[in-house]
């Protein structure tokens, strides 16, 4: 109570709220950062926290600075008593989530150009392996018919 015994209309729609604000993060029970990472959940919030600002930003809007007090109070107690471990173990279905991750990568076109890419380093081995083995063939066969760069008819 305020000074003198008067209750303030102000607190008291400030504790309105905030039991409001606690009963739903009762019934909702999951942790914003959880569920801000699930795509369409994470959409819904976005949208309620655009719809939020607009009603807070209104002329017979609650004043900002009480109800961010009140919801920071809120949210900080509803994550210490959550272990998100077992929200998340309960709630998520993970392998889907990773299905959905791994669909969305191109794992075929990704091997075929890093081993598009090896197959051409291979190729160009090859063929330059091959030049050095036929200058090699020609050095020797050059030595057994002693040859040194001049035709035969150009010695004495």
């Amino acid at each position: 109570m305020a000074e003198g015994g008067r209750l303030d209309p102000g607190r008291m729609a400030v504790g309105a709220v905030s039991i409001a604000a606690s009963g739903v993060t009762a019934v909702v029970g999951l942790s914003l950062a959880v569920a801000q990472r699930v795509p369409v959940v994470g959409s819904v919030l976005t949208a309620l926290d655009r719809r939020g600002a607009e009603a807070l930003g209104g002329p017979d809007g609650v004043p900002d600075r009480a109800v961010e007090a009140t919801v920071r109070r809120v949210v900080s107690a509803a994550l210490r008593d959550v272990d998100l471990t077992d929200l998340i173990n309960e709630h998520v279905d993970l392998v889907v989530i990773a299905n959905k991750i791994v669909d969305g990568i191109d794992l075929p076109s990704i091997i075929r150009e890093s081993t598009g890419s090896m197959r051409n380093e291979a190729v160009t081995g090859v063929r330059m392996q091959g030049m050095r083995a036929d200058d090699a063939v020609t050095g020797i066969v050059d030595k057994v018919f002693r040859r040194n760069g001049t035709s035969l008819n150009d010695r004495p």
